[in-house]
């Protein structure tokens, strides 16, 4: 029953804009936590200028997801590639910020909402990269132990610890309707013994 409300809700509501608009507020979380930490945590920068900075980093952060396509990804299912997009992502938005920020020095003067210390962009892509694919990673744990818990569940072993073993595994692993547990891998090859 939980199983099935937990399939309809992920396939009714969380659409592709539901999750470039999650991945946005976490860039503008992160975005404050820079500030923060480029400060040691002591309100002593222009929080005026800090919140009318806010739109211009979702705009930009937005155009960046939607121009690698990181959105687009199914959150339960996240893998290499999805990881992949996310830091392409977040260096597209800081390398942006970068250049708007050389421009606005060149032609605004430092007074301009487009002028961002170089220290608070490299912070803000760490923590992008850091809370975006933390936070994915998070929802599939969540989402897998919860469909799990509902489950009759087999253990199996996997015959061949290669890269066919491998695919197997993560066939098993990212399907949440399996019913399966890898317990362990059979090889002949004695130098796989005891390796994870």
């Amino acid at each position: 029953m939980l199983i099935k409300l937990l399939n309809k809700i992920s396939t009714k509501y969380a659409s592709k804009w539901l999750v470039l608009l999650f991945d946005v507020i976490i860039v503008i979380a992160s975005f404050f936590l820079a500030y923060l930490i480029r400060y040691n945590f002591q309100i002593d920068f222009d929080f005026t200028n800090l919140l009318n900075q806010v739109p211009y980093v979702a705009i930009i952060a937005a155009i960046s997801f939607v121009a690698v396509g990181s959105y687009k990804g199914v959150v339960r299912f996240t893998g290499f590639k999805d990881i992949v997009n996310i830091i392409i992502g977040a260096n597209i938005l800081a390398t942006i910020l970068i250049f708007f920020t050389f421009l606005s020095r060149k032609m605004l003067g430092d007074n301009s909402i487009f002028n961002l210390p170089g220290s608070i962009i490299y912070i803000n892509l760490l923590l992008n990269i850091l809370l975006l694919i933390g936070a994915k990673l998070f929802i599939k744990s969540i989402y897998n132990h919860i469909t799990q818990d509902f489950q009759s569940v087999s253990n199996v072993l996997i015959f061949g610890a290669g890269n066919s073993g491998m695919l197997t595994y993560d066939a098993i692993q990212n399907d949440t309707k399996s019913g399966l547990e890898v317990v362990g891998f059979i090889d002949d090859d004695e130098r796989k013994i005891g390796k994870k």
